[in-house]
């Protein structure tokens, strides 16, 4: 079982410096970037936060869905708005991979941003569709193995934590199935179908 765990990143080292200094922050509306389709889990925390950070600070925080390239999308605005932390980004799983997968991103993910705290941890589990014939996690592996190559999986992206996860189990278990990234992450990471003409149901074997 894997743990996700989503930070919030605001946009400049020196930013939290800035901040400290400047005793009338904030003092407009603060931009809570989430680099997720609407409706995902992490548009589901950033929303909730906002709501409660909105009325602590006295000021709107506005949500906004910039989805897409496996978080980098989003990061990318972030790093390129101005530091004076009314720009802050929701930073899940991938956007510590992604430096890792793509050799050539807009930012530096370790110079352009600061963490500023820990908002969620949850699991990652592996479910299949009531129909598929495999009862626990053994025979659901053994079903994999005799088809190698005929099942899809879907990810919100190359680089997400779903990709890298499910090449992990992958590897490990001797598997051959076909990536499929797609744009964004519904209410679920992960996506399997045993028919490449159809669509992926979320987080589910087919």
């Amino acid at each position: 079982m894997k743990t996700v765990r989503l930070l919030a990143a605001a946009a400049a080292l020196a930013c939290l410096g800035q901040l400290a200094l400047a005793q009338s922050w904030p003092a407009k509306p603060i931009h809570f970037i989430v680099p997720f389709a609407p409706g995902g889990q992490s548009d589901i925390v950033a929303r909730t936060i906002a709501e409660k950070l909105a009325g602590r600070l006295g000021q709107p925080v506005v949500v906004e869905n910039k989805a897409g390239a496996a978080t980098t999308i989003g990061a990318d605005y972030v790093a390129k708005s101005a530091p004076d932390g009314y720009t802050i980004l929701l930073a899940p799983a991938p956007f510590v991979i992604t430096q890792y997968a793509y050799p050539k991103l807009p930012y530096d993910s370790r110079k352009d941003f600061t963490p500023v705290t820990l908002l969620v941890t949850n699991p990652m589990v592996v479910t299949v569709n009531a129909s598929v014939p495999a009862k626990n996690f053994a025979e659901f592996v053994a079903l994999m193995k005799a088809q190698p190559g005929k099942l899809n999986y879907g990810s919100p992206g190359n680089g997400s934590l779903p990709h890298v996860a499910t090449e992990m189990f992958k590897q490990r278990a001797g598997l051959d199935a076909v990536h499929i990234p797609t744009r964004a992450a519904g209410r679920r990471s992960s996506t399997w179908s045993a028919d490449r003409s159809r669509s992926c149901s979320p987080a589910r074997w087919k």
